[in-house]
């Protein structure tokens, strides 16, 4: 089960990618306390897919170094060598073969039969849609294009979800007929086998 919560700024201003930022740090803190306090301590993990995340964090905490509510950087690097925060690329493309054109979620979520609402969803158009939304004239534009900025991040992150769960699936499987086979099987499938000698015979 996934469910998705968005901190989100459509004023285009510093003071606003602050208070999102702010908002999204304090979320953290709270369901971390949260897990702790119901299930006790290392109970959370937190994930996200390629260093992307950790590159804007360092920045958005460094332009708003001071701001009320801006984690400092010493907390932020605090955060990212955390052993409970996970880099979803690292588990799936470094222990598996992706028949995939790349490794992007895109494409490994689809593959796992994951699909986006939207019918064209990319990082790159999602910037398109976010301009859109707070530079077009028209608002009934505008607003249909903040949903689905809104629609294609939780996608995202029910996509991680997704795949996680369909890992899961590989350590559960009951026929071990079925299980996948260790990356040492392929010498045996693919190195050629030596052929028996044929007896000759000789013609009178």
């Amino acid at each position: 089960r996934s469910t998705y919560r968005s901190f989100v700024d459509w004023s285009a201003t510093d003071e606003g990618e602050a208070k999102a930022f702010a908002e999204f740090w304090a979320y953290l803190q709270e369901i971390e306390a949260i897990a702790t306090e119901l299930h006790g301590p290392d109970s959370i993990q937190f994930m996200h897919y390629t260093a992307a995340e950790d590159r804007c964090m360092r920045a958005i905490a460094k332009k708003h170094e001071g701001v009320e509510g801006i984690p400092s950087i010493e907390e932020i690097e605090d955060f990212i060598a955390r052993d409970d925060k996970v880099d979803l690329y690292h588990v799936l493309t470094e222990q598996l073969i992706w028949p995939t054109e790349d490794l992007s979620l895109k494409s490994l979520a689809k593959h796992a039969k994951f699909l986006w609402r939207d019918d064209d969803p990319s990082g790159a158009n999602s910037i398109i849609w976010y301009q859109e939304a707070i530079t077009h004239p028209d608002e009934e534009y505008r607003e249909s294009q903040r949903a689905r900025v809104l629609d294609y991040n939780a996608d995202d992150c029910a996509a991680q979800a997704a795949l996680l769960s369909w890992i899961a699936r590989f350590g559960q499987v009951r026929n071990s007929a079925r299980q996948l086979k260790g990356v040492e099987s392929l010498d045996d499938r693919f190195t050629p086998r030596r052929r028996r000698p044929s007896a000759i015979r000789a013609r009178s």
